[in-house]
């Protein structure tokens, strides 16, 4: 029988050290399939890269999300070596990337989420550019790092409307065509995955970003 009160009514503050949240979704059911066959090697490169990269007020969550034996144990053993991986999800199942990421934004209070695959490289300072562009855009509610010239058509129209009754939108002309060109050729919408880092709903109306 439990006696007396329980502590966490009479101090409900819920204390963050961390800022930044990377939320990771790994899909490799096996590895034997052509399309999975080098998903492993492909995952770790992506994993170390954001261990390498990142600050240490960063924290990273990582969706098992109907991976192989295989790829479970290898997550659980990076868990264990590395402080800055503080969740690992498990579904049996495969849930869908949407259906996965969502249990994982609502339930974390950091002010800035980045959401990624499990097949993409982070560069050196990708936080600080990421960060830079919030601080000289105040009003910008998410950054990603890969380039779209009709990005701005989907599902924006509340901002769009905004930008032209403020007068602020504005067009130029792209500095590399060719690099354009060549990056369109390069991906395609099927096989081809955007990282990007949003202000959390905990930041707004304003966001103050505190640097490591």
């Amino acid at each position: 029988m439990r006696q007396g009160i329980n502590p966490s009514k009479t101090d409900n503050r819920i204390q963050l050290e961390s800022t930044h949240r990377v939320i990771l979704s790994v899909y490799i059911p096996n590895l034997e399939e052509e399309y999975f066959k080098h998903a492993e090697k492909v995952f770790k490169l992506c994993l170390e890269s954001v261990l390498y990269t990142s600050h240490d007020k960063t924290r990273i969550s990582i969706i098992i999300n109907g991976c192989c034996k295989e790829v479970e144990q290898l997550i659980y053993s990076y868990k264990e070596d590395y402080p800055l991986i503080d969740q690992v999800f498990y579904t049996k199942e495969n849930l869908g990337k949407i259906n996965a990421i969502y249990s994982i934004v609502k339930s974390n209070l950091e002010p800035l989420v980045t959401i990624s695959d499990s097949d993409v490289l982070f560069l050196k300072d990708w936080q600080d550019e990421t960060y830079a562009v919030f601080e000289n855009f105040p009003e910008a509610g998410m950054v990603s790092p890969v380039p779209s010239s009709k990005g701005y058509l989907y599902s924006t129209g509340s901002t769009l409307y905004y930008g032209l009754f403020k007068g602020k939108i504005r067009f130029r002309d792209v500095q590399d065509p060719e690099g354009m060109d060549n990056f369109q050729k390069k991906v395609s919408a099927q096989n081809f995955t955007i990282p990007f880092t949003f202000k959390s709903i905990w930041s707004f109306p304003i966001l103050k970003i505190e640097k490591p």
